[in-house]
């Protein structure tokens, strides 16, 4: 009874403190996959599990699982396949997506390696041609939730996704753009941030064009010092939802260390209108019990169904990321806070101490 009270207690005090119980992979956390049968329909409604790197072409509805469509400039290839644009300027570009294998983990690894049209790999000798787009120096794939009309992020929804910024395995050399020379992927990693259209590293939208961007930013990829982690939409008081124009006291932020952002993180997001400009926003991170909340203004974007989204579709920034799983589920489901945890275990403690006192009999 005493070994049995004893992990109990460990619970008890593990969810006290809002973190993950001790044995768990810090960031895999195995509570919030039990809590998925809370979920509107007892399951995701959607989810991408890191399986699957289809291409097929842009704009056509078939990537990566069957579900995805990609209409920006990723080629179909993969990190570490690329071929001779003098040979041939079509030929595949450095960077691109592939679906991998980590241990027990498949994930999908995404870089983009700068800009490929500004570089010929063999400058002395003719005849000096360049990689033509596509090129992979940008992605947007998206999703269609399948419920046109639907304003999903005002009436309320769950998002969930694990990631972490790529750094190890296959990684293209950096392609800067302008011709400004190619150097090694930098072992620090390459984050991104969101644009005036809150275009991110993970986005969903709402009909009507209502889209919320998440984004694994490093401090380089913020402006005044913010700091890096999980970047979102600027608050209503900002020039724009743009991680460019955040300052202080406007950005929305989960803040993670620049060398932290190299490991997997979890995230377990809803999301629901909090007035006419503003959505609210629910955050809990790598099993914790504990929230944080914030306020972010709501953008028109340009997108005009339900999608959920993945990639980076701005600029020519390098950047590579790996992303475990991305999931969706049509309504709220928050995470139990401590408080009423504590008192399930407090309950199941009093029933063990009941049961060992009624076998000693």
């Amino acid at each position: 009874m005493k070994k049995t009270v004893a992990v109990l207690v460990a619970v008890v005090a593990a969810l006290a403190a809002g973190t993950a119980v001790a044995g768990f992979n810090d960031n895999v956390s195995v509570d919030y996959a039990a809590r998925e049968s809370g979920l509107s329909g007892g399951s995701w409604d959607y989810a991408y599990d890191g399986v699957g790197d289809a291409f097929a072409g842009r704009n056509n509805l078939g990537s990566l699982d069957g579900e995805w469509t990609e209409d920006q400039r990723w080629d179909g290839s993969a990190p570490g396949v690329f071929g001779d644009p003098d040979a041939d300027p079509d030929s595949d570009s450095p960077g691109g997506l592939d679906s991998l294998v980590e241990g027990p983990v498949d994930y999908l690894r995404m870089q983009d390696t700068g800009d490929p049209t500004d570089y010929d790999p063999d400058p002395i000798n003719p005849p000096n041609l360049n990689w033509n787009d596509p090129s992979n120096r940008r992605f947007n794939l998206h999703k269609n939730l399948g419920i046109d009309g639907s304003t999903i992020l005002d009436a309320g929804t769950t998002i969930s996704f694990r990631a972490r910024l790529s750094s190890t395995g296959t990684l293209d050399d950096q392609y800067l753009e302008g011709g400004g020379g190619t150097a090694p992927w930098p072992a620090g990693g390459a984050g991104t941030d969101l644009n005036d259209e809150a275009r991110a590293l993970f986005g969903i939208s709402q009909n009507g064009g209502g889209t919320l961007g998440f984004s694994l930013a490093l401090s380089s990829n913020t402006p005044g010092g913010i700091g890096g982690g999980l970047i979102m939409n600027n608050t209503k008081n900002a020039a724009s939802v743009a991680t460019e124009d955040a300052t202080p006291s406007t950005v929305n932020l989960v803040p993670i260390s620049d060398t932290d952002l190299l490991d997997w993180h979890e995230f377990w997001i809803t999301i629901q209108e909090k007035d006419a400009d503003e959505w609210l926003v629910r955050a809990w991170v790598d099993g914790a019990t504990t929230k944080q909340t914030f306020a972010v203004a709501k953008t028109l974007g340009d997108f005009s169904e339900p999608e959920l989204v993945m990639g980076k579709n701005s600029g020519s920034a390098v950047f590579a990321a790996d992303v475990d799983f991305f999931a969706w589920d049509n309504g709220v489901t928050n995470i139990p806070e401590p408080s009423s945890l504590l008192l399930s275990f407090l309950g199941a403690c009093g029933l063990a101490c009941f049961v060992a006192r009624r076998r000693r009999r």
